[in-house]
């Protein structure tokens, strides 16, 4: 699966119609389809490294003002959100 999302990756970089908002590329089959695959096959850390040694950086766990945490991957044309998990306080 890993080297699907590498394709895929390699693809939204060199595709310009993907749209970025805000730095995040949004609305797009190919975006979706990253995501997909980064769930399943990013739950480990050698994964990420090869991602790493590819050019594209992973960020995990990164916890926000709100509680929120969410994992993404960095692009040359910007960034891909592909887990976001609310913190529940008790």
């Amino acid at each position: 699966m890993i080297d699907l999302l590498l394709l895929l990756l390699k693809q939204i970089n060199l595709d310009t119609s993907i749209h970025v908002k805000n730095n995040e590329l949004i609305l797009h089959p190919l975006v979706d389809a990253a995501k997909y695959v980064a769930r399943n096959c990013l739950i480990n850390t050698k994964n990420q490294e090869l991602l790493i040694k590819n050019g594209f950086y992973v960020f995990s766990n990164i916890r926000n003002k709100h509680d929120w945490l969410s994992d993404f991957i960095v692009l040359e044309r910007g960034i891909i959100t592909y887990k976001i998990v609310f913190i529940h306080h008790v």
